[in-house]
């Protein structure tokens, strides 16, 4: 299944018909690969609203809104338990807000705001933690799929870290990689390879950190921060790997 995923990772990075609920669900499906798809988005497309209701409004009268008393839950960066909850953090619910306006023909995108995700429906930027319209101005950098599904696993990074669960944390890098398969930004892929060097180490797996760091340095280059970090890392596990046996 983890090989499977990884593909459908990489297909929804080059898949420009790709959307934020695609994204969003494919992390669900992350977390939980016996998901029902396809009645999930059955089910979230039954929250319409009428035409006359402005989507933030419609969300927050069925009572979704921001979990702030069990925030980290796993739960809350699932689309099926966000809907069966009506709890989620910002990004979840942002994407549910974003799905419904376009689909009643709104614009509608994410926005990349640093620390808290927000939405933008026509003019305006909602915070869809507590489904209220905003007084913000300026630019925001919208956030496509690829940017969804890449902060949705950093979360769920965080969360498998705080609680020892470093090999399904690892798990979510893969998925990161295979989002950034085909980047332009080698610096990007030489961070995640650099912390997934730092799993392996707190695996017990030296050679396979030592892998991932060398990885890293060159990725990022001579004279880098991650280059000199990697450096430090492979000297302190003793220098490079073995000579592997074929």
């Amino acid at each position: 299944m983890r090989e499977s995923l990884v593909e459908a990772f990489a297909d929804l990075s080059a898949n420009g018909e790709s959307c934020e609920l695609d994204a969003a669900l494919l992390v669900n499906v992350a977390l939980d690969p016996s998901l029902d798809v396809a009645a999930l988005r059955a089910d979230i497309d039954r929250l319409m609203p009428d035409a006359e209701v402005p989507v933030w409004q419609h969300l927050s009268a069925l009572g979704f809104k921001g979990d702030e008393h069990s925030y980290h839950d796993l739960a809350n960066s699932r689309m099926d338990a966000v809907l069966a909850r009506r709890r989620g953090i910002p990004i979840t619910l942002a994407v549910l807000l974003v799905h419904l306006a376009r689909q009643r023909g709104e614009p509608a995108v994410g926005l990349n705001a640093p620390g808290h995700f927000l939405s933008r429906i026509g003019m305006q930027v909602i915070d869809p933690f507590s489904m209220q319209v905003l007084p913000v101005g300026g630019d925001i950098e919208p956030a496509g799929p690829v940017d969804i599904a890449l902060r949705m696993l950093n979360n769920i990074k965080q969360i498998l870290t705080a609680t020892g669960e470093q090999a399904r944390a690892l798990d979510m890098v893969d998925y990161q990689l295979a989002l950034l398969r085909d980047t332009a930004s080698p610096q990007k892929v030489a961070l995640l390879m650099l912390e997934k060097g730092e799993y392996w180490r707190a695996l017990g797996a030296p050679e396979l950190a030592v892998g991932c760091y060398e990885e890293a340095s060159d990725l990022s280059g001579d004279g880098t921060e991650i280059a000199t970090v990697c450096r430090a890392r492979i000297a302190q596990l003793g220098g490079a790997r073995g000579s592997t046996l074929h």
